[in-house]
């Protein structure tokens, strides 16, 4: 791996298995190059239709976040110990977040997690990774 330099690596996280796998990924490769680790978490805020009201939509997403990001840092303090962690949470599509978020910090390299689905399923979900793969602009590491 001579000749790269990984200083900012994204690592998308919605606290599944899949994705602790990939933050664990992650903190090998920042362990190796001496790099930062942005951990992300986006929050797809639902139809406002479901709420009679913005004052409970807005109380809704802002317990989600807070919550993100309680876990966020959770999982910095258990899995990262020791290495350099930024956290974030943001409201919006997943695959727009994660693309904004690459382009913000400067990111060298995402490093998302694929939770295995094919066929039906991956269709039916909407193949967040794939379509990160598609539209970021530095690279993408997917770990299985």
């Amino acid at each position: 791996m001579s000749g790269i330099a990984l200083k900012r690596i994204l690592v998308p996280v919605d606290f599944s298995e899949s994705s602790l796998h990939a933050v664990r990924y992650a903190r090998d490769f920042a362990r190796h190059f001496d790099a930062t680790i942005l951990l992300l978490h986006a929050v797809e805020p639902p139809a406002a239709a479901a709420y009679d009201d913005s004052v409970r939509f807005h109380r809704y997403m802002e317990d989600v976040e807070e919550t993100a990001c309680r876990k966020l840092e959770q999982l910095a303090d258990e899995e990262l110990k020791g290495g350099q962690v930024l956290q974030f949470v943001r409201d919006g599509v997943p695959v727009k977040v994660i693309t904004e978020v690459a382009d913000e910090q400067h990111a060298d390299v995402i490093i998302v997690a694929t939770h295995g689905h094919s066929g039906l399923k991956h269709l039916l979900l909407g193949g967040v990774t794939e379509k990160v793969v598609r539209h970021a602009k530095c690279p993408v590491v997917v770990v299985r």
